[in-house]
């Protein structure tokens, strides 16, 4: 009897392992929520406006960690400058998935949507109005604080 209970306290050990190493690993998986994006992201984005020309932007995020955002962007579209500031709000799925609507200051509404990436470092967007004779995806940085830790350049 004692041969067949050491592979069977052999395989018992090996499958409880098996399930702490699992769990262990799902545990430290990260998931996202509006809190991953927090603070002030620099954003440079590019595109077309179908009929009119190439689109280009630059700009700066700001994320209150809680649903609300704010940017002031540059962008040119077809040799034309321009300056908009937006304000909006913002949702993060545990997924790392994100949605915003934003409203600008003469009123145009524009939906995005992203791809967070880093623990909230960046993410990649992609603008998703419904109608909208675009294609404009960009791609934006967190700005660092003064008491940012220099590894997170790295």
């Amino acid at each position: 009897m004692r041969r067949y209970l050491v592979p069977f306290i052999t395989a018992a050990s090996l499958a409880v392992s098996f399930i702490m190493v699992v769990s262990v690993t799902t545990e430290g998986r990260s998931r996202c929520s509006n809190g991953t994006l927090n603070g002030m992201y620099s954003l440079r984005s590019t595109g077309d406006v179908l009929g009119v020309g190439p689109f280009a932007a630059v700009g700066v995020f700001s994320f209150d960690g809680s649903g609300h955002v704010t940017a002031t962007l540059v962008t040119r579209t077809n040799g034309n400058n321009g300056l908009s500031n937006v304000e909006g709000v913002y949702s993060v799925n545990a997924d790392c998935f994100a949605t915003d609507t934003l409203t600008s200051t003469t009123g145009a509404v524009s939906t995005h949507e992203y791809a967070v990436f880093s623990r909230g470092k960046g993410f990649y967007i992609l603008g998703t109005t419904a109608g909208a004779p675009n294609v404009i995806i960009g791609e934006a940085r967190k700005q660092h604080s003064e008491t940012a830790d220099s590894r997170d350049d790295q």
